[in-house]
């Protein structure tokens, strides 16, 4: 154990201090972790999209369906709520749409780090870049 409560782990790259590699290491881990969420994110959208196109589809067919009936005020709510609902449900709506502009803003500028040091993945098991990361590793 060090001094600071952590294990020690041999350094292999001379020349740079090591709480520098660990600070260049936590970055790759946060930008590692930024893109492993944008890929969840982007399937999830997929998933919504595919899931929205049938709702819809559903929808379309119930109003042509009573097109010739007239519509109660209960029917016109209960159609006015589903299609509202899709909008929200939709990642191509206009909200969900500003919200990709933030996640295209992290992902522009991703960090200018050195090659991936061999020791990184032993250094993130044994604590050493905790003090530099965020506190929550994303879902997956």
């Amino acid at each position: 154990m060090t001094d600071r409560g952590k294990p020690f782990i041999p350094y292999a790259f001379p020349g740079l201090p090591i709480e520098d590699a660990y600070r260049l290491a936590a970055s790759r881990v946060q930008y590692d972790r930024l893109i492993k969420g944008q890929e969840a994110f982007l399937d999830d959208a997929a998933r919504r999209w595919r899931s929205v196109g049938r709702l819809r589809a559903f929808l379309g067919a119930l109003e042509d369906r009573c097109a010739g009936a007239a519509l109660t005020a209960e029917m016109r709510s209960w159609l006015a709520w589903a299609h509202a609902h899709c909008d929200e449900l939709d990642p191509l709506s206009a909200a969900a749409l500003e919200d990709l502009q933030v996640y295209g803003a992290a992902l522009r500028s991703p960090p200018d780090l050195p090659p991936r040091h061999p020791e990184e993945a032993d250094w993130l098991d044994a604590g050493c870049l905790d003090e530099w990361l965020d506190d929550e590793e994303p879902e997956r």
